[in-house]
C-alpha cells in the first residue's frame, strides 16, 4: 500500500499552490496599477470639470470618443503623471477654440476611463478566479496536513490517556514539520493563505509534515548535544507512542537498550514489558516461536549482546520467510489472514548511551542490522549524544590523543542508511534522502502513565474478530426493542459455543449485581459493554442509568456525547458524596413507593380489583413508560461501603436499598477490584441480596468472595482466566425431590464482547439522534471541576424554595460553591444576630479569592447594601488580586476598599456610628484581609482616639448629610407647612435655613478632620464591630492564611463566627479553628469545608 501522505505528495501540492500564487499576485498587481491610473485620471477629470464645466457645458459619457488601441496608448501616456495645470497649458496653448479643445480633451479622458475600467473588470475577474483556485488548493493542503496531525495524535484534543486498539494501520509516522520557503513572492496572497492554512502556513513558508510509512522499517539517527538530550528522548518516545497508537496487534515489538544506567530515560515505556503473550496463532511460528513481547529492556553488557545476537538470528529467519515477497510489508499483507503462515512483527531497536555496553562484536552486529535490516523487519532508532564522544576522547587519551566518534565505530554504509535529525541550540534540522532543511519536531504528550496502563490492559485483552462488537451487534437494526417491565436482560458476552449471553438484573433471585475483576482483567470493557447494550436494546423511557465512579476515570467519558438513558454521573471519592448519593437513591425509592401506593389507592377508589404493589404491577397498569427501571452502577464500590461503615445511619440505608429497591424497579450493580473490602461493609443479609455475580481474573481471595465459595477446588477452574474471560453466577429456585423450593447456583463461562471507544461513541451518538436528544446533557457531579455561579438559577431557586417571613422578606443567603452533597449550591443565611460572621482560613490565594468574590456578589444581590474591604497591603489574597478588587470597586459604587491605616481607622468609626443608628436598615459587609497584621500595626499607635473620630463614631459629624430628613410631603412632593409652622417661622425663622447654615459652619471642622491624623489603637473598636456588628446589620468576613493567626489577634475570637470555611490544613490548625481535626483530614486540596458549629459540608468554591 502506497504511503498516502508522503513528502513528495506535499511537495507536489506546494508546487501547484505556488503556481496559483504567481497567477494571483500578477493579476492582483495589475488590478492595483489600473486602480491607481484610473484614480489619477478621474482626479484630472474632476479638476477640469470644476474649472470649465460651467463655461463650456457638461460633457456626458455618451460624448466620449472612440479610439484605437494605439490612440488610447498615446492618450494614456499624455495623461500619465500630469498635473491639472500642466494639462491645461498643454492643450489650451495650442490655439483654436477653447470650448472645442475642452470637449475634445474630456472626450479623450472619458474614452480612456471606459477602456481602463473594462480592463480592470477583466483583471479583477481573473484575480478572483486565481484566488479561488489558490484558496481551494490551500484548504486541501491544510486538510491533508490536519489529517496527518490527527492520525498521529498531534492535535490538542488527542486522547493520550486511554489507548484504543485498531484493526489496521491508520496513518503515517509523523516525525517533524519541514519548513519550505515559497519561491513565489507573497504579497497580496498572504492574507488568503493565512486564512486557508492556519496550521501549515507561516510568514511566506509552508510546513510539510515529514512522515514515514508504519508498514516499513525506519532507521533514524538523532544527534544532539547534552543540553538537547531531553528533547531528543521525548522525540523518540513520541515515535513509540505513535507506533503503538496507529498499529494493530502484533505489528511491532520494542527493544530498549541502555548500557549506562537503569533505562530511566525510557520512563513509563519500561512498563510495556508486561504485555506478553504465549502461543499466539496469529504469529509466524518459525520467526517468533509463537511468543509475543511488546517491549524488552536490556541494561547489562550481557543482555545487550544476547539481544543483538537474537535480532541477528531473527533477521536471518525473517529473510528466509519473506523470500520472494521482497519485503516484510508484502509478506505480512499476504500472510496475516488465518490461512497464512502468520505475521512477522517489526523489531524496533532503540539505543541510548551508545557505545557503552557494546563490545566490538556487538557493534559489528549492530552495523549489520542497520545495513541489512530494513527489508527484514529491523528498525534502528539511535540516540547519539555528541558530547559523550568528546568526553570519551578526553578520558582515553594517554599521551597520544585518540578521537572517538560515531563514524569511528559504525561503517559509512550504515551511516548512509540512517536518516539524521540534529538538535543543537534549540534548532532541529533533518538530513534525509528526500529533503534537507530546518524542521520542528513533533513531540506527543508522552509520559502518561495512565495511557501506558491502558495499553497494557487493552493489548492484553484484544479479542478475536468473533468477539468484536460490530460482529456481534448491528446498531442499524433498530434501538429500544426490548421491554424491562419484568426484568432487565442485557446481552453482553459470548459463551464457548459463540452464543450471546445475557446478564439478568431485577428478578427475585437476581435483584442486584456484582462484578469483580483485577487490574488488566477487562472489567472496564465489561462495564462499557453493559452500558452500551442497555442503550442499544432499551429506550430511555424504559430504562435509565445512574453512574457513580470513585476512581473518576471509568465513567468520565460519558459526560459528553451522553446517551439519554444516563441521567446522572457522579465522579468523586469523598464521604459526603457517598452519603449524598445514598440519599439520592433512597429519595428516588421513596418517590416510587408513594407513586405506587397512591396508584393502588386511586384504583381501589374506582372499584377496580387490580392490585398495584410493585414496579411490575404499576407498569402493567399504566404502561411501560409510566415508570422507568433504574440501574445504578457503582465502580470501586468498596469506597462507598467503607464510608457507609463510618455512619450507622447510612449503613442501614444501604441495607434497606438492597432489601427493598428491587420491588420498586431499582437494581444496584457494584463493581470493584477489591470486592472483599466492599462486601465487608455489608451484613450477611445485604450480601444475600446480591446474587447476579460476574467474576473476572483476580486474586484467589477475591474470586472466593465473588463466587461465594470457600473451597479452593471449586474456584480452581477460574484461577487462570485470561483477559476478558468471565464466570457468570446466577441463582434460581427449583423444587427438590420433596417438593421444597431450594436455591441453585449456576456458573457459566464466557468471553465479554469487546467494544472499543469508537463503537461506544457510535452507539451513544446513534441513541442521541434516534431519540431526538442531540442537545441532551446529563446531571453530573465532578468534584474536580470548578463551576461558575449561576445567579439566574439561584434567583429561581430562591423564588421557588426559600421561605419568606410574614412581612414578605427573605433571609440574606451567601452562595459560595457547588457542594459535594449534590445540592445545587452551598449556601447559608446571614441573620441579624450576634455571631453571624464568616471566617475563611487557609487555602491558596486563588481559592480565597473565589470564596471572597462569591460572598461579595451574594451580598450585592440586595437592594440596599454597602461592602467595605479593610486590607493589609501584604495580605496574600489582596496582594495577588489587588487589580480584581479595584475592578470590583470601579464596577460597584457601593464597594469601598481601604488599605491605608489612617483611612481604615476613620472608616471603622463611620461603621461604629452607623451601628449606633438603630433606624439604619442598610446591610454592610466588612471584609477583613490580613486582620492579624492590621491589628499589629494599629496596636503600635496610641490608645487615645482622636476627638474628631469620637464624634464620627457618635454619629455627630459626616453622617448628618446621609440621614434622611423627616418631612411630611404632599402627593406632588412639595413640603406642606401647617399654621403652627408658619407662626414658628415668623418668630424664630426657617429651621431648614438654620440647619444649612449650621452645616456650612461645620465645614471647617470637616477640613480639619481631613488634615488631622486618625491613627490610634483601634483593636477594641474592631472587637465591637465583630462582636456586635451582625445584630446591627454589619456582617464581618475575615480571611486568614492560617488558623494560627487567631492567636496573633485574640480580640477576635472564633466563637464570634458562626460560619467557618476551612481549606486543607494541618491537624493542629483544624483543632485551633474547628475544634476537630477529623472533619477535613482526608479532604482533597481543591475543596473547602463549611462548618456552622453543628453541621459541615465539603464544597468546591465557585470559579472566579
Amino acid at each position: 500500500m502506497k504511503q498516502k501522505y508522503s513528502y513528495d505528495f506535499f511537495l507536489d501540492q506546494i508546487e501547484e499552490i505556488e503556481e496559483q500564487i504567481g497567477q494571483y499576485e500578477e493579476e492582483a498587481f495589475e488590478c492595483e496599477k489600473l486602480r491607481s491610473e484610473i484614480e489619477n485620471i478621474e482626479n484630472l477629470e474632476d479638476g477640469l470639470r470644476a474649472k470649465y464645466e460651467k463655461k463650456y457645458g457638461i460633457i456626458t459619457t455618451a460624448e466620449s470618443g472612440s479610439y484605437s488601441m494605439q490612440e488610447l496608448i498615446a492618450i494614456r501616456e499624455e495623461l500619465a503623471d500630469t498635473s491639472l495645470l500642466t494639462l491645461i497649458k498643454r492643450f489650451f496653448g495650442i490655439g483654436g477654440r477653447r470650448d472645442e479643445i475642452y470637449r475634445e480633451l474630456m472626450s479623450k479622458i472619458q474614452g480612456v476611463l471606459l477602456y481602463l475600467n473594462e480592463e480592470l473588470n477583466q483583471h479583477t475577474e481573473k484575480a478572483e478566479t486565481a484566488k479561488k483556485a489558490m484558496r481551494w488548493s490551500a484548504e486541501q493542503y491544510e486538510t491533508s496536513y490536519r489529517e496527518v496531525q490527527k492520525n498521529s495524535g498531534c492535535t490538542p484534543d488527542t486522547n493520550w490517556w486511554e489507548y484504543e486498539p485498531v484493526s489496521e494501520v491508520i496513518g503515517e509516522l509523523y516525525l517533524c514539520d519541514v519548513d519550505i520557503q515559497l519561491e513565489a513572492e507573497v504579497h497580496y496572497a498572504d492574507r488568503e493563505l493565512t486564512k486557508a492554512m492556519p496550521g501549515a502556513y507561516r510568514n511566506g513558508s509552508i510546513c510539510i509534515p515529514y512522515t514515514h510509512s508504519l508498514e516499513e522499517p525506519v532507521h533514524f539517527l538523532y544527534e544532539y548535544k547534552k543540553d538537547c538530550q531531553t528533547e531528543a528522548i521525548q522525540a523518540v518516545k513520541s515515535l513509540v507512542y505513535q507506533m503503538i497508537r496507529m498499529t494493530p496487534a502484533y505489528h511491532l515489538q520494542f527493544h530498549l537498550m541502555d548500557g549506562e544506567n537503569t533505562g530511566s530515560d525510557f520512563g513509563e515505556l519500561i512498563e510495556l514489558q508486561k504485555v506478553r503473550e504465549a502461543d499466539v496463532l496469529a504469529l509466524n511460528r518459525r520467526a517468533t516461536g509463537g511468543n509475543f513481547k511488546l517491549a524488552q529492556l536490556y541494561l547489562s553488557d550481557a543482555d545487550i549482546s544476547n539481544a543483538l545476537r537474537m535480532l541477528d538470528q531473527y533477521m536471518t529467519t525473517a529473510a528466509e520467510e519473506i523470500g520472494a515477497y521482497g519485503s516484510l510489508k508484502d509478506y505480512n499483507e499476504a500472510n496475516s489472514q488465518s490461512d497464512g503462515k502468520g505475521k512477522i512483527p517489526q523489531q524496533i531497536v532503540i539505543i541510548e548511551n551508545f557505545p557503552t555496553g557494546f563490545s566490538d562484536e556487538d557493534i559489528r552486529i549492530l552495523d549489520k542490522l542497520i545495513r541489512n535490516g530494513q527489508n527484514r523487519g529491523i528498525s534502528i532508532l539511535l540516540l547519539n549524544n555528541q558530547d559523550r564522544w568528546q568526553e570519551m576522547s578526553e578520558r582515553n587519551s594517554y599521551g597520544n590523543r585518540e578521537n572517538y566518534s560515531l563514524q569511528s565505530k559504525v561503517s559509512s554504509e550504515a551511516l548512509l542508511a540512517l536518516e539524521t535529525i540534529r538538535l543543537e541550540g534549540g534548532t532541529a534540522t533533518i538530513a534525509a534522502s528526500d529533503c534537507s532543511s530546518t524542521c520542528t519536531l513533533q513531540t506527543m504528550r508522552t509520559g502518561k502513565n495512565d495511557y501506558v496502563k491502558s495499553v497494557i490492559q487493552k493489548k492484553m485483552s484484544i479479542q478475536v474478530n468473533d468477539n468484536y462488537f460490530p460482529n456481534v451487534f448491528d446498531i442499524d437494526a433498530g434501538m429500544g426493542k426490548r421491554d424491562a417491565t419484568k426484568s432487565l436482560r442485557i446481552p453482553f458476552a459470548l459463551d464457548r459455543k459463540g452464543n450471546v449471553m445475557e446478564y439478568c438484573l431485577g428478578e427475585a433471585m437476581n435483584a442486584h449485581g456484582l462484578i469483580s475483576g483485577g487490574t488488566g482483567s477487562g472489567k472496564s470493557t465489561l462495564l462499557h459493554m453493559l452500558i452500551s447494550s442497555i442503550v442499544l436494546n432499551y429506550s430511555p423511557e424504559d430504562v435509565e442509568i445512574w453512574l457513580a465512579d470513585y476512581k473518576i476515570t471509568e465513567f468520565y467519558s460519558y459526560k459528553t456525547n451522553t446517551p439519554p438513558h444516563i441521567r446522572f454521573i457522579g465522579l468523586s471519592k469523598t464521604e459526603d458524596f457517598s452519603y449524598a448519593f445514598i440519599d439520592k437513591i433512597t429519595e428516588e425509592m421513596a418517590r416510587r413507593q408513594n407513586l405506587i401506593a397512591m396508584a393502588d389507592y386511586q384504583l381501589k377508589q374506582k372499584g377496580e380489583q387490580t392490585n398495584v404493589t410493585n414496579f411490575k404491577e404499576y407498569r402493567e397498569a399504566f404502561g411501560t413508560t409510566s415508570m422507568r427501571r433504574l440501574v445504578v452502577m457503582i465502580d470501586e464500590f468498596h469506597v462507598m461501603a467503607q464510608h457507609a461503615q463510618l455512619e450507622s445511619e447510612y449503613k442501614q440505608k444501604l441495607e434497606n436499598l438492597l432489601a427493598e429497591a428491587r420491588a420498586l424497579g431499582i437494581s444496584l450493580l457494584f463493581s470493584d477490584q477489591a470486592i472483599v473490602d466492599g462486601l465487608r461493609g455489608l451484613s450477611d443479609k445485604g450480601k444475600k441480596q446480591i446474587k447476579a455475580r460476574i467474576a473476572m481474573a483476580n486474586y484467589e481471595d477475591e474470586l472466593k468472595e465473588t463466587l461465594n465459595e470457600r473451597e479452593r477446588e471449586k474456584i480452581k477452574p477460574f484461577l487462570n482466566m485470561k483477559v476478558g474471560e468471565i464466570a457468570v453466577q446466577t441463582v434460581s429456585e427449583e423444587r427438590d425431590e420433596d417438593g421444597a423450593l431450594v436455591e441453585l447456583t449456576h456458573i457459566e463461562r464466557g468471553q465479554v464482547v469487546y467494544i472499543d471507544g469508537g463503537w461506544r461513541y457510535k452507539v451513544n451518538e446513534k441513541a442521541r439522534i434516534y431519540y431526538g436528544a442531540q442537545e441532551y446533557v446529563p446531571d453530573y457531579f465532578d468534584d474536580r471541576e470548578i463551576e461558575k455561579a449561576d445567579w439566574n438559577r439561584i434567583a429561581k431557586w430562591e423564588d421557588a424554595f426559600l421561605p419568606a417571613h410574614r412581612n414578605g422578606e427573605k433571609d440574606l443567603q451567601m452562595y459560595l460553591g457547588r457542594p459535594v452533597n449534590l445540592a445545587f449550591s452551598m449556601h447559608f443565611g446571614l441573620l441579624p444576630r450576634k455571631g453571624n460572621n464568616i471566617m475563611s482560613v487557609a487555602g491558596t490565594e486563588e481559592q480565597q479569592m473565589r470564596i471572597v468574590q462569591a460572598a461579595v456578589w451574594s451580598f450585592a444581590r440586595q437592594a440596599d447594601y454597602e461592602i467595605t474591604v479593610f486590607a493589609d497591603p501584604f495580605a496574600g489574597v489582596y496582594r495577588e488580586f489587588q487589580p480584581e478588587f479595584r475592578q470590583m470597586e470601579r464596577e460597584d459604587t457601593r464597594i469601598h476598599i481601604y488599605d491605608d491605616p489612617e483611612e481604615i481607622c476613620r472608616e471603622i468609626n463611620v461603621i461604629l456610628g452607623e451601628m449606633k443608628d438603630r433606624k439604619n436598615r442598610r446591610k454592610r459587609l466588612v471584609l477583613w484581609l490580613g486582620l492579624d497584621a492590621l491589628a499589629d500595626v494599629l496596636q503600635e499607635e496610641s490608645d487615645k482616639k482622636p476627638e474628631i473620630l469620637k464624634k464620627l463614631a457618635g454619629n455627630e459629624v459626616g453622617d448628618k448629610k446621609n440621614q434622611e430628613k423627616k418631612v411630611q410631603t404632599s402627593q406632588n412632593g412639595k413640603k406642606e407647612k401647617s399654621d403652627l409652622d408658619n407662626a414658628f417661622f415668623l418668630l424664630f425663622g426657617d429651621p431648614e435655613e438654620a440647619a444649612e447654615k449650621e452645616e456650612a459652619e461645620e465645614e471647617p471642622e470637616l477640613l480639619e478632620m481631613e488634615e488631622e491624623s486618625f491613627l490610634y489603637n483601634a483593636s477594641e473598636d474592631i472587637e465591637k464591630i465583630v462582636h456586635l456588628g451582625p445584630a446591627r446589620n454589619v456582617y464581618n468576613f475575615v480571611v486568614y492564611d492560617t488558623a494560627l493567626a487567631l492567636r496573633d489577634f485574640r480580640g477576635v475570637k472564633a466563637t464570634d463566627f458562626n460560619h467557618k470555611i476551612a481549606f486543607v490544613m494541618s491537624d493542629n490548625e483544624a483543632l485551633e479553628f474547628l475544634e476537630r481535626s477529623s472533619m477535613i483530614r482526608s479532604m482533597p486540596e481543591n475543596m473547602a469545608f463549611y462548618y456552622n458549629g453543628r453541621n459541615g459540608q465539603k464544597f468546591v468554591p465557585y470559579q472566579l
